[in-house]
């Protein structure tokens, strides 16, 4: 099973790996800063779950290309 990896925007939508000769090797994500919006309902033993937010972090893609010069 091979993976894809897409660059895309409002504007385009483009799939690296589809481009000939170049290869997805792995990737390595920084730790993802996750924020779970909660509210805390008083006089129970709850909380209500709101969204979810992620902070930025780095995310390091590897390729492999085999070309001729």
């Amino acid at each position: 099973m091979s993976k894809e990896v897409k660059l895309f925007n409002d504007d385009f939508n483009i799939n690296l790996t589809d481009i000939p000769s170049l290869k997805f090797l792995d990737f390595n994500e920084d730790n993802i800063e996750v924020k779970a919006n909660t509210t805390e309902v008083n006089g129970t033993d709850g909380v209500i779950l709101g969204p979810t937010t992620f902070g930025p972090f780095n995310l390091i893609l590897n390729f492999s290309f085999k070309g001729a010069d």
